[in-house]
């Protein structure tokens, strides 16, 4: 993910109209060069005749370093501390102002598959495996398996009447029931025990409903999955929380609280809050407030949308070994998923170059459509990721050189 501008909260005004950030706001900076702040996509755009030539040289410049050093590294035995992954067709490495990001380690041809051996899923290593297995988005719940997310579920636990269960998990088959039986037996109690409190404190509020949404039910899964290991799976990942005490958008702060606070409930009603309070791991830790508002942020920020083969959302899932790629209007990577099937394992991930890949160059996959106009894309990267995107397709836009009703990804 993109590394955080928090550094624009030392910047006095912005390069555009020379002002000051606005009251509880903060600059953000120019998505290519980083050497420019703006107070928004507008102010941008009005810099942007003059800041061409500049931005264009400072990136180029901050490129070949980049380069330089990241050669002269994979070069030097295994003492090499930039990378921290590594397998044959790509490393994961810290790059000035991009944060980790993922590198090809050599030329990769167009229709390559990349290999997951780096990551810790069991299975063909063309998938990228989640950390814990993915949720369904609450409008697919009733007509897709819970376990593989494949069609035609209809077999459920036994336990209270479907329309009293707050998480109703349904399976395509009893091999699917079978493999997470357990799990999702706690979590309906739990979710079962936790809407009903809820509802009772919300009974003088009737246009107020307790209940768990997909993102609250993934952190809760992250949650249990932390404490069994005793290990934080999210402290690599990166969060805009800090951008987003800035700013203004009550919406997504009330999300975020909310979540995070449906999360810990889910969790208290839990058999899981017991082991955690009589464990000396990192069970308090990982239940604190400001580090769940914190996960929930990595989430939004991380996850990945698990869609059919015709682009619908079916449910989302964190795949640690590839929440390190980075975003770029001209991908070379598209994703797809595995899911449903014979095999009854939850969705994974497969990443595949779209266009051909030069060794030591960056592998980056489209976090909105690049098909959608620039001006789109930049809202939506904005308001979701908290940068402002200047590559070259985007900068051709505020140009008028860009038609981005003809640009495909062939």
């Amino acid at each position: 993910a993109e590394e955080s501008n928090a550094a624009a909260a030392a910047r006095v005004v912005c390069d555009a109209c020379g002002l000051p950030p606005e009251p509880s706001k903060k600059l953000v900076r120019c998505g290519r060069c980083k050497s420019a702040w703006y107070h928004d996509a507008a102010c941008q755009r009005k810099a942007y005749p003059s800041h061409k030539k500049r931005c264009r040289k400072a990136a180029a410049a901050a490129t070949t370093t980049t380069s330089t050093t990241a050669i002269a590294t994979s070069n030097t035995a295994a003492t090499n501390t930039t990378a921290t992954t590594s397998n044959s067709m790509f490393t994961v490495e810290r790059r000035p102002n991009r944060g980790r990001c993922m590198i090809a380690n050599r030329q990769l041809d167009r229709g390559a598959r990349l290999s997951s051996s780096s990551d810790h899923g069991d299975g063909d290593s063309s998938q990228f495996q989640p950390i814990v297995p993915p949720v369904l988005m609450a409008s697919t719940r009733g007509t897709r398996c819970a376990h593989c997310f494949g069609s035609g579920a209809k077999l459920m636990l036994d336990g209270p009447p479907p329309q009293m269960r707050p998480l109703l998990h349904q399976f395509c088959s009893n091999r699917c029931m079978n493999a997470c039986r357990d799990r999702a037996r706690e979590e309906e109690m739990a979710a079962f025990q936790f809407v009903n409190r809820q509802s009772q404190q919300l009974q003088d509020h009737p246009s107020k409903v307790a209940s768990i949404g997909p993102t609250a039910l993934l952190l809760y899964r992250l949650i249990c999955h932390m404490i069994k290991t005793d290990s934080d799976c999210l402290s690599d990942m990166e969060s805009h929380i800090d951008e987003l005490e800035g700013a203004d958008d009550q919406d997504e702060k009330d999300f975020i609280r909310t979540t995070a606070m449906a999360a810990k409930g889910l969790f208290m009603c839990s058999r899981m809050a017991t082991f955690a309070q009589n464990s000396s791991g990192i069970g308090s830790e990982v239940i604190d407030e400001n580090y769940l508002l914190s996960a929930v942020s990595k989430i939004a920020t991380n996850a990945f949308t698990v869609c059919d083969g015709e682009g619908s959302s079916l449910g989302f899932g964190l795949y640690p070994a590839a929440a390190v790629i980075n975003h770029s209007c001209e991908p070379n990577l598209v994703q797809t998923f595995q899911y449903g099937g014979t095999e009854n394992k939850p969705p994974s991930l497969l990443l595949t170059t779209c266009r051909s890949v030069a060794d030591r160059d960056q592998l980056c996959i489209a976090y909105t459509d690049s098909r959608a106009p620039a001006k789109r894309r930049r809202e939506i990267l904005l308001t979701g990721y908290k940068f402002l995107c200047t590559c070259s397709r985007c900068e051709n836009a505020d140009s008028g050189d860009d038609d981005d009703d003809t640009v495909t990804n062939d």
